[in-house]
């Protein structure tokens, strides 16, 4: 309960204070590891949430002061991480939390499996801009074909792809692989959305969804 509460006063003092010069930095974690367990994060040694986040879970946004964070990371089996990440004024990042799948150390031995993260920089759609879906695939191919909607979208792995969501492609887009449905969007608004494909422990493609507000 301190640590909650500490983070509580943190994020607090930068909501109560002056804005900075350049506005505030937005910031998010997102559990894409696809294994049992939780992970528990912490920001400047306090934690966001003493149960963790299970895989396929995303936090919201949240505003930060624009300076340098120490971020930990901690699975229940995959071990933990830490990294060092600075905000300048208006940007927004989302830490997206991977297992990291090693080479096999003796024939017939599975692989070493250990908690990674990836920096996805995204935008907030300005007003009277078109809707925008980035798609970001962290599964073991090297590239990833789906469809939005009917339309093609081609991904390399951790390498975000962009696609504009026109009118047409209706306000709950369907999005297909080899055929099969993933999962159905949500534009009802206007929005700037990230999409994070994955794969869990079976090799089955997940996905994690979420929308930026408008400015």
């Amino acid at each position: 309960m301190r640590a909650i509460f500490k983070l509580a006063l943190i994020l607090a003092a930068a909501a109560s204070a002056q804005e900075p010069e350049g506005g505030y930095a937005r910031l998010r974690f997102v559990n894409a590891t696809g294994m049992e367990g939780a992970v528990l994060v912490s920001l400047d040694g306090q934690k966001l949430n003493s149960r963790g986040y299970t895989s396929g879970q995303a936090t919201g946004h949240m505003d930060v002061l624009p300076k340098n964070y120490q971020i930990g990371l901690k699975h229940d089996t995959l071990g933990e991480s830490q990294l060092n990440l600075e905000l300048r004024p208006g940007e927004m990042r989302a830490v997206i939390v991977l297992a990291k799948i090693g080479e096999t150390k003796k024939e017939g031995e599975p692989p070493e499996i250990t908690l990674d993260h990836h920096l996805l920089e995204y935008t907030v759609l300005e007003k009277g801009s078109p809707s925008s879906l980035l798609v970001l695939q962290t599964t073991p191919l090297p590239s990833l074909e789906i469809s939005v909607a009917g339309k093609s979208c081609t991904a390399e792995r951790f390498k975000p792809a962009s696609m504009v969501v026109t009118g047409d492609m209706g306000q709950f887009p369907v999005v297909h692989f080899q055929q099969r449905r993933v999962c159905s969007l949500s534009f009802h608004e206007p929005a700037d959305a990230a999409l994070i494909l994955y794969a869990d422990a079976k090799g089955t493609l997940q996905h994690i969804f979420f929308k930026n507000h408008v400015r």
